[in-house]
């Protein structure tokens, strides 16, 4: 057994060696290795692109990118076929759509769809949950019955939700819903809402004046929007895929065959050249034609601070001293000379885009030419600027990507407890020293996915959900290891790999979206970003651990049916594992207000969040004081501990997706209610069951004493 043991830890040790010297790898590769390195399918995975707003590497982009269709960022095996046998890489995929346009690509079940009322409305079948854009075109634009039934329940939810937003809905009774399309009008009256208005473009060109759009069975209050938030949101979502794919039109410059047209009738005219050229700026402004040229491969980054993709070298652009058009001069931040490179290899893709010598070159020069660019400021406001990342962040976030680290730290985490529990048991320390070591393991993927997030996005990494999920069990695992060691007690590292493993496997049951994106406005503070949020949130980690103890405490207690000398240990660490929680929260909750007092010119005005913070912290409050005062003792204290978690779990996860109102609408989601609604049934059943047996042995005790 020993030998075993020395194994496991030396394997275990090796592993954590090789993440830490990965980890330098990445960071300290000097840039200036980039020209040397040998050309390869990576130089292109590696190129920097633009896409929502960050600058990313090319493979990254394309996996974001089939995110938002397949739900994925790799095609399912059972899709090889389907998909054209392109096989697993999103980049391939997006490499064909580049070069042979959707029309090629109708065919593919790329678009998914959770939702069953969606599938209902769309007349497609229930029990699948991937769609071709030929099926989806089809019934959102082609077949009447369908396409009402999407528009009445759009344009429903979207007057009732202005409505309702409104500060005085009564004015308010007829209103141009902008954000779906220009010119189309609804208004409420008698209950109902009523089209008045629309655009005569798809998919509006059923509708006709007086169509009613809502449901005259169901009731139309605000209840109604909260309801029908998570379709709806689902069908924007669908609809702006469906229509971002039909953009995909090919390797050339879209609206260039238009501004040729538009200059061959001016020349006829016989108008003169700066007429000519007045009136061709005024119909198709360049920077216009440059973003809408293609959108896809972002990968040319301009004079202006844009960033525009490879069908902008197809582009022509009429020369005034010449009186022709010409094709696009050099509009971007390289030399002249490399840019006549790109158009040129550009144009040889487009006769043999899977030419591998050819997709190399263009890596090449790609590559070569953006150092010039790193570090260089892009935008400039209140005093912060976002410049160009370095090779070496981009080389970062590829391999974060292409790294299985969410999977690595649920295997690890699983094991930890599955040795705990072994360890435990059978009353065997080795098992629980292996235990130790995998939670520790998991620890160190944990940091390195948090470490990795913060030196890409250059803040701290706790600005969305994912983040928050992913800090939250590291804040627990870092309390226990910290407990553990003072208490020399097994039951606290069992519990904290519980919560991470717990936390981390919803984020792949929910798919939450794991994408390293810019900081929401309301959180762009990384001075508060550090003191509170962190706080706050480090907090959650560290009541997630007092509550699972909680729980392992009161199921002894079943058991036993009295208090042990081991359950006194673990009554000890929930009663400090609760301080270290108080200490974070309520701090940090006050320095929440003060940063309300920056941003929103107000301390404290009972936003949900605000509301749920203090309920939780009186919570806690209330079975310190009690316990301080002898009230309670540790079973006491065990069961606090588990309904402040509950309270807890309501300011993280319940305003933002159950209340899904206030100031805080950085973190709003949908989705996940009745599971939630299952998790606080079944631990205030756990409760009562726990009290039943408490009060069982009270009574007990009291009769042997009589």
């Amino acid at each position: 057994m020993d030998k075993v043991y020395k194994i496991y830890l030396g394997w275990l040790r090796t592993i954590f060696y090789l993440l830490l010297a990965f980890l330098l790898l990445i960071i300290l590769i000097p840039s200036s290795s980039l020209n040397s390195y040998e050309l390869s399918e990576l130089a292109l995975k590696e190129v920097p692109a633009s896409f929502k707003g960050r600058f990313r590497p090319l493979e990254v982009t394309a996996r974001l990118w089939l995110e938002e269709y397949y739900h994925r960022q790799s095609i399912k095996a059972q899709h090889y076929q389907a998909f054209h046998k392109v096989g697993p890489s999103a980049l391939s995929l997006l490499w064909h759509l580049q070069f042979q346009a959707h029309y090629n690509w109708d065919d593919i079940p790329l678009f998914w769809i959770y939702s069953a009322r969606l599938k209902e409305l769309l007349d497609l079948p229930v029990k699948d949950n991937y769609f071709t854009y030929q099926q989806l075109h089809q019934a959102i634009y082609e077949r009447k019955k369908t396409n009402l039934a999407l528009i009445k329940e759009l344009v429903t939810y979207h007057f009732l939700k202005a409505y309702f937003e409104a500060p005085n809905p009564a004015n308010r009774e007829k209103m141009e819903l902008r954000h779906l399309s220009s010119g189309l009008w609804a208004t409420f009256r008698k209950g109902q809402v009523f089209i008045t208005d629309h655009p005569k473009n798809p998919p509006w060109q059923y509708l006709k004046p007086g169509f009613v759009t809502s449901d005259p069975i169901e009731e139309l209050t605000s209840d109604y929007v909260k309801k029908h938030r998570p379709l709806n949101e689902e069908i924007l979502r669908v609809l702006q895929a469906v229509k971002q794919f039909s953009y995909l039109k090919g390797p050339y410059a879209e609206g260039d065959n238009e501004y040729q047209a538009l200059y061959r009738q001016l020349t006829a005219k016989n108008l003169a050249p700066y007429q000519i050229a007045e009136f061709l700026e005024q119909e198709y402004p360049l920077n216009q034609r440059l973003a809408y040229a293609g959108t896809i491969f972002k990968v040319l980054p301009s004079k202006d601070g844009e960033w525009y993709s490879l069908n902008t070298l197809t582009m022509h652009h009429y020369n005034v001293e010449k009186n022709l058009l010409e094709p696009i001069s050099n509009f971007t931040l390289y030399p002249n000379e490399q840019f006549e490179q790109l158009r040129d290899l550009y144009y040889k893709l487009i006769k043999d885009y899977n030419n591998k010598e050819y997709k190399q070159q263009l890596a090449y020069l790609l590559m070569d030419n953006y150092p010039i660019l790193i570090g260089q400021p892009i935008q400039k406001a209140w005093g912060k600027s976002l410049t160009y990342p370095s090779i070496k962040k981009l080389r970062m976030e590829h391999w974060y990507y292409q790294l299985p680290l969410i999977e690595a730290t649920i295997a690890l985490y699983s094991l930890a407890i599955i040795l705990f529990s072994i360890g435990l048991s059978q009353k065997k320390q080795k098992f629980n020293k292996i235990g130790s070591c995998c939670t520790f393991l998991a620890f160190c993927l944990n940091t390195l996915i948090l470490v990795l997030r913060c030196l890409i996005l250059e803040r701290p990494p706790v600005s969305n959900m994912f983040e928050t999920v992913i800090y939250v069990p590291w804040i627990a695992v870092l309390t226990s290891l910290v407990l553990a060691r003072k208490m020399k007690n097994s039951f606290i590292m069992l519990s904290a790999s519980i919560v991470a493993l717990a936390l981390i496997i919803m984020i792949k049951v929910t798919g939450l979206g794991s994408g390293l994106e810019n900081v929401q406005a309301v959180l762009d503070s990384h001075y508060w970003l550090i003191i509170h949020v962190l706080m706050v949130v480090g907090s959650y980690g560290v009541f997630a651990l007092a509550g699972v103890l909680g729980q392992i405490y009161l199921c002894q207690y079943i058991i036993h049916k009295h208090e042990t000398p081991e359950m006194r240990e673990l009554g000890q660490t929930i009663l400090q594992a609760i301080y270290v929680g108080v200490i974070l929260l309520i701090p940090g909750t006050l320095l929440g207000g003060v940063w309300a007092a920056q941003s929103w010119g107000r301390f404290w005005d009972w936003d949900p969040k605000e509301s749920w913070a203090f309920i939780s912290s009186c919570i806690y409050l209330i079975f310190i004081h009690a316990y301080t005062f002898k009230h309670i003792y540790f079973f006491g204290l065990a069961m606090g501990s588990i309904l402040g978690l509950l309270a807890i779990s309501f300011t993280w996860y319940g305003v933002n997706y159950i209340l899904g109102t206030g100031l805080h609408s950085y973190g709003f989601g949908a989705g996940g209610e009745i599971y939630y609604y299952l998790f606080i049934l079944a631990e205030l059943f756990f409760l009562i069951v726990a009290g039943y047996f408490h009060l069982k042995a009270v009574q007990v005790k009291s009769f042997e004493r009589k």
